[in-house]
């Protein structure tokens, strides 16, 4: 790096060249500017992974070839057999390049280009599976059998519709017992904006039972959803898999108890702006995939339209006259 510095030094003096920086370096900057999630976090890791130790400058080709090395099969960690990373985390990432080549040169006055545009790809239609209310009490059962913490943490994951990573960053502080409510400060939000969850009467009754496990086994543990030590756990993944095939649920990921929290509400009639607030979507956009489960909304809306059923009559008539002055 020290010499990569001295030679652009010597040509910037002799040549008045601007210095063209490490994929690395270019990062880098952009990462320490903001707070990043773990999704985010994965995606600079792919980046890193195939760009890192190369120069910032980047070609159409450069962008065309990641895309092509991330959709070749692989073993990811939540599949058994081999499969390309989704189009969706591709686009994450093309969205992070794209957004470190514009930090870059706003904060340095450089002129990189960014030849992201155009190859983002086109991704399918958000995945919508649900449970019933009997599949879930199947499930609540099945979790109950081999721990302490996942069949509450499913529960309150229905009750609520927190992600993943803000039900394990629950502390007991953000609750409001008082008042009902959880209160998530924005460094565990996804969209980095503190939220609030109202807690209904069985989100309640689960967290007092959690304070009970809590002040009995682990009093000092600041942690709602915690191990009998009181530590904090990193992924209810395995314990959850053990649950699904105990309850016989199959095709069913943890982040679709979101998607099933949503869906039970839009289909007792709960709009979609109330909706979009629960789930902390930032546009009701993200909250529409949900519209269909409840046809009766639209329609109820197409009655408010004006009523043509005279002007057809009156329509036919007068084509059954002149169909009769013609014969």
């Amino acid at each position: 790096i020290l010499s990569k510095w001295k030679f652009e030094a010597f040509r910037e003096v002799t040549w008045d060249e601007q210095p063209v920086p490490f994929f690395d370096e270019m990062l880098l900057m952009y990462l320490k500017s903001r707070d990043i999630s773990s999704s985010e976090k994965s995606a600079a890791n792919h980046l890193q992974e195939f760009f890192g130790g190369s120069s910032a400058f980047l070609e159409v080709r450069d962008i065309a070839a990641f895309v092509e090395y991330q959709q070749q099969p692989r073993k990811l960690p939540q599949y058994e057999e081999l499969r390309p990373r989704a189009a969706g985390t591709i686009n994450k990432m093309l969205v992070m390049l794209s957004a470190a080549l514009n930090y870059w040169n706003r904060k340095t006055g450089g002129s990189l280009p960014n030849p992201v545009n155009g190859h983002k790809l086109k991704e399918p239609e958000g995945r919508t599976r649900w449970l019933s209310e009997e599949e879930a009490g199947r499930l609540i059962v099945a979790a109950a059998k081999n721990t302490d913490h996942l069949a509450p943490a499913i529960a309150l994951s229905l009750c609520t519709g927190l992600r993943s990573g803000e039900l394990l960053s629950l502390e007991w502080s953000y609750v409001d017992l008082d008042a009902n409510l959880i209160q998530l400060p924005p460094h565990i939000t996804k969209s980095k904006k503190s939220r609030v969850v109202p807690l209904n009467a069985t989100a309640v009754a689960l967290i007092r039972g959690r304070l009970e496990y809590v002040a009995k086994h682990c009093p000092d543990s600041k942690w709602v959803i915690c191990s009998k030590k009181g530590e904090r756990f990193k992924s209810l993944k395995t314990a959850f898999k053990t649950a699904l095939r105990l309850a016989g649920i199959e095709n069913f990921r943890w982040h679709d108890q979101r998607h099933t929290f949503a869906s039970w509400l839009i289909t007792d009639g709960v709009k979609l702006p109330e909706v979009r607030d629960l789930l902390g979507h930032s546009s009701v956009k993200l909250t529409e995939r949900y519209a269909h489960l409840a046809p009766e909304n639209l329609i109820a809306a197409v009655e408010h339209l004006p009523d043509l059923s005279h002007d057809m009559v009156t329509l036919n008539s007068a084509k059954e006259d002149e169909s009769h002055v013609t014969h």
